[in-house]
């Protein structure tokens, strides 16, 4: 069992929400995570700042437009906006209200503003509001008022988030368990622990001061690996009626591409049951945002590859004709293992059918094919 220095490490007070928050962003967005940086945590892609985000652990019921909270959160990003504008031109201000505090009309005023002429009215209201007198502020207003078209700006990109759950902390909690529960089991209580142990050994110094630290998916995929490669485990979904979509798939390329090399209609089925299963488990994993559209674009050229290596060996071969050559290329390729962002699959067979019949119906730079002229027949048939 890999142990990390750090493992079990507590939700450490006044920063707690805030690690969870940033585990939270790391996993879900799949880009680079600040902490302690830009703001309490921010996301950051290319360079550009997609979220500032300001977490606040505020005990009274309502969060009102004169709190030193808001202010002072207002100038954080206005400090933030002055001396990066060129990576804040698309960000979104959060602020994250760790228990869900009401706001009184003026926040609210900021949060619905969305257009600039919106974003000036409230501001400059709440310019005239602010006792600039006060101690807390004294400082601050000739920062506002010189740079006033920033902080329109921000309004115009301001919202405010709050725990989905309980807090910042069960929100993780639930999302590892929903998401990672089923494959996991009972070692899904040992790998919670392992990965908040190995992210908070990183964020948190030894001295237990949060430090400025950067987060990227390398970070992720190294913990995977050492975590021993099982973390995610996929199962093709299930279809409950091949039937019903029998009569579209027969149409398409990868089906043509089959027939010119077997007349068996079982090879046939399970190949559109794969390839069915295939599409439907990619889209789910784009629409959860875990693996991106890179991680597959870096399997199917792996897989070309292997594809071309095959080709090579049992087109030489002249004992086959060349339905045989085209059979034994597709038995060969289905065998290849299929590796997408580090997972693993509990049925690689059925996996590596699907993958190889979706590449067969593609036309782009990773399309492949079976019988030693295809490219051709296909062609003429269309004709």
């Amino acid at each position: 069992m890999v142990k990390y220095r750090g493992e079990n490490l507590p939700a450490f007070k006044g920063y707690g929400g805030q690690l969870s928050r940033a585990l939270y962003h790391l996993i879900t967005e799949q880009k680079e995570v600040h902490i302690e940086k830009e703001d309490d945590t921010s996301i950051v892609s290319d360079g550009k700042i997609l979220v500032a985000e300001q977490l606040k652990v505020i005990k009274v019921n309502e969060l009102k437009y004169k709190s030193s909270n808001f202010i002072d959160t207002l100038h954080n990003w206005l400090d933030l906006y002055v001396k990066s504008k060129e990576k804040c031109e698309k960000t979104k201000f959060v602020l994250f209200l760790e228990n869900n505090n009401a706001q009184d009309e003026i926040i609210k005023k900021c949060f619905v503003a969305a257009s600039y002429d919106e974003a000036k009215s409230v501001v400059d209201d709440l310019i005239n509001r602010i006792n600039w007198k006060a101690k807390a502020n004294s400082s601050k207003e000739k920062f506002f008022k010189k740079n006033i078209e920033l902080l329109y700006k921000i309004i115009m990109n301001f919202t405010i988030q709050h725990p989905k759950h309980s807090s910042s902390e069960e929100d993780i909690n639930h999302y590892l368990r929903e998401y990672y529960g089923y494959m996991l089991k009972d070692d899904l209580p040992r790998f919670v622990d392992q990965l908040k142990g190995k992210f908070y050994s990183c964020a948190i110094n030894s001295d237990k001061i949060l430090q400025q630290t950067v987060f990227t998916r390398s970070f992720l995929e190294e913990f995977i690996f050492n975590f021993g490669g099982h973390v995610r485990c996929l199962k093709l979904p299930e279809i409950d009626n091949i039937n019903n979509k029998k009569q579209k798939e027969l149409s398409e390329r990868y089906v043509k591409q089959l027939k010119l090399i077997t007349k068996d209609s079982d090879v046939l089925m399970a190949a559109i049951k794969a390839r069915i299963q295939w599409s439907l488990l990619v889209d789910e994993e784009r629409r959860i945002g875990i693996s991106v559209e890179q991680n597959f674009n870096d399997m199917y050229e792996r897989m070309k590859e292997r594809w071309c290596e095959n080709k090579s060996v049992i087109f030489s071969d002249s004992t086959l004709n060349d339905m045989q050559k085209g059979m034994h290329l597709y038995n060969e390729s289905i065998k290849e293992d299929v590796i997408v962002d580090n997972v693993s699959f509990y049925d690689p067979r059925k996996v590596s059918r699907g993958v190889h019949n979706h590449m067969a119906n593609l036309t782009n730079e990773y399309a492949i094919g079976w019988h030693p002229n295809y490219e051709k027949k296909l062609s003429d048939e269309g004709k």
